[in-house]
């Protein structure tokens, strides 16, 4: 696992870039030139290095072209090229043994073509193997023999590339202090990619210099060089960002999480290692986000937060075993594409022995007809077992997309409640209750303690559960909207009612669906409001399998709200709300009966906003 873990960071250094290219111009050739020729193969080969910074899954259709464009062409150039594209796709996606045997089968087929620049790209790659067997002298040696061969003035960007990967080599060398002439080399890669503008270079060579300079922190000076560190990955990231490369970008939170580890401070590192696993999650890349998720149960567990631990944990050996089923589903594809080779091949032969049957007629015919026989024979065979290997392959497939939906779903509920349990809010809280001790008002501390701990019980209670009582629901917002009214010093009012028709303790709807609403309308609307603050929400029966809830507020309203936003440059979208959509989505996907959802702005007769009504309709949950 170590040893993968390092070979793929190196080739995210390698590949994840490319250089910086206009994909406007690219996708739009894509969409005129149609013609099935080396052109349009080299375009989509050259697509997916887009895709690789960003989301792996989106390059999924254009290898797939890909790859029955180069079997049609049959060129060995192209094949070896596709074949390297298809390792580093493979490495960024975390499934390092088909990566690895990619690589292999695409090295003979540059050789065979004389392919200099792509050769050069696998030196590379055949140097960080080198550097895994800890032969870093050769590793060393062929990086700086690709140096020497290359034209500096044509070839900018791949001269930066392999200084920036000589670098890295030397600063796996662990004897003395020789790791250190790591420095001029990164520092030569960053000059270079400055000069030719290539914004994703000069990122990926700053979050290399973050990594040195996190190996300093543990030897020399280890707050001035951590500070360093944190700079450069800052700085990196920033860049990724506005390239809108996820990948990368994720890797620079990353790199800030652990280096915070290094310094000892896990409880900081924590929301940089949940950006990364956000981040990574976004692009599709399995094993960094099993890898986050490593690091997640270790920083939990040491702040003695043993629930997060459990579940992140959870989430790694489920990524882990996802990796492997991906491995087991390769080999069958791998299978198959030997299968169509071999027959191209065979029906080729086939042709060759047709052209000669005017001097060997007789002969000729026979071998033919038995040919035709044999042939017969072996498709007829193969046929079959094609057909049971294409309901295998529809299985699985079936199988990963239920288990990718259940993983949305889960990932839903998590996430509503967190909106639910927001950081603000429980800080809030307890410094209300914490004045409370501070003025010597025991009683009323001891109560709202009491309700606080409730509130997160009942939370922590309906967290895996499908739905929620009207009757539990409404008291989970009677205890919510007690603890916020502390924050607000007594100058909120709010009222909850329940419709007679309505029978709270049978009727069961989703569970943690109406707090995010409540919570919305105390921070957006009435938080900027300075007085007479009120929030009602009410439940009505639409008919007998629907229930109409109104969360209304006399708030500041939405477009006054969006504006005190606006002015905060560092204010993020809510995330409960965020949360809570995407939540319904999934409740939603595949149902007859939805859950709807309605904002309207309420304005007085001058036009004037007096606040924000959200409306939604929710359907009953049947029991059993």
């Amino acid at each position: 696992m170590k040893k993968q873990f390092v070979f793929f960071i190196f080739f995210i250094t390698v590949f994840c870039f490319g250089q910086d290219s206009n994909w406007d111009t690219l996708s739009l050739d894509l969409a005129t030139y149609k013609k099935q020729d080396t052109v349009r193969l080299q375009m989509l080969l050259d697509a997916t290095r887009f895709y690789e910074v960003r989301n792996l899954k989106d390059s999924y259709p254009i290898f797939k072209e890909a790859e029955l464009l180069a079997t049609q062409l049959d060129i060995p150039k192209y094949n070896g090229r596709l074949l390297l594209a298809q390792s580093r796709n493979k490495l960024i996606e975390g499934i390092y043994t088909i990566a690895t045997d990619k690589l292999l089968l695409a090295i003979p087929l540059l050789e065979k073509s004389n392919d200099a620049y792509y050769l050069r790209n696998a030196a590379i790659i055949q140097a960080e193997i080198d550097r895994e067997n800890d032969d870093f002298l050769k590793a060393i040696s062929d990086l700086k023999k690709a140096i020497s061969e290359i034209n500096e003035l044509k070839e900018k960007f791949q001269l930066a590339e392999l200084y920036l990967n000589l670098g890295i080599v030397y600063m796996n060398l662990n004897k003395d202090d020789t790791y250190k002439e790591a420095i001029p080399h990164l520092q030569t890669a960053k000059k270079i990619f400055e000069e030719i503008n290539n914004k994703t270079g000069v990122g990926l060579t700053n979050t290399r210099l973050a990594r040195f300079y996190k190996i300093e922190s543990l030897k020399y000076d280890k707050q001035k060089n951590h500070n360093k560190a944190m700079l450069f990955a800052r700085e990196a990231t920033a860049l990724f960002n506005a390239q809108g490369q996820t990948a990368n970008e994720a890797y620079g939170y990353y790199t800030m999480a652990t280096s915070k580890s290094i310094m000892g401070d896990h409880q900081a590192s924590i929301p940089y290692y949940n950006d990364a696993l956000k981040k990574y999650e976004e692009a599709g890349n399995l094993f960094f986000s099993m890898r986050v998720n490593q690091h997640l149960f270790v920083a939990y567990s040491i702040i003695k937060e043993q629930q997060k631990a459990l579940e992140a944990n959870k989430q790694f050996v489920k990524i882990k075993d996802s990796i492997f089923s991906i491995e087991k589903r390769q080999l069958i594809t791998d299978a198959q594409t030997k299968f169509d080779t071999a027959k191209i091949k065979a029906d080729k032969e086939k042709a060759e022995i047709r052209e000669e049957r005017n001097l060997y007629y007789f002969i000729g015919a026979v071998i033919i007809g038995l040919l035709i026989l044999l042939a017969a024979l072996f498709l007829f065979g193969n046929l079959k077992q094609r057909k049971k290997a294409e309901k295998i392959t529809f299985e699985l497939q079936e199988t990963q997309k239920r288990l990718a939906l259940e993983k949305q779903y889960r990932d839903s509920e998590l996430k509503a409640l967190k909106a639910q349990m927001n950081p603000h809010f429980i800080f809030n809280a307890l410094n209300s209750i914490q004045e409370y001790i501070v003025l010597n008002q025991k009683n009323l501390a001891s109560e709202y303690l009491g309700k606080f701990a409730d509130l997160m019980r009942k939370y922590l209670h309906y967290s895996d559960a499908g739905g929620i009582s009207i009757e539990d629901e409404v008291s989970s917002l009677h205890m919510y909207l007690e603890l916020e009214a502390l924050r607000f010093e007594d100058k909120l009012s709010y009222t909850i009612n329940v419709a007679p028709a309505i029978k709270p303790e049978t009727s069961i709807i989703p569970t943690m669906l109406i707090q995010p609403y409540a919570e919305n309308a105390l921070k957006h609307g009435l938080l900027h409001r300075k007085t007479n603050r009120k929030l009602s929400i009410s439940f009505t029966k639409k008919d007998k399998n629907t229930i109409y809830c109104i969360i209304e507020d006399n708030g500041i309203g939405r477009e006054a709200s969006a504006q005190q936003k606006s002015k905060k440059a560092t204010e993020h979208k809510s995330f409960a709300t965020k949360a809570t959509a995407s939540r319904l989505d999934l409740l939603n996907y595949g149902k007859e009966q939805k859950i709807g959802v309605i904002y309207i702005d309420l304005k007085n007769k001058e036009g004037k906003a007096i606040g924000t009504q959200v409306e939604l309709t929710i359907p009953i949950i049947k029991k059993g």
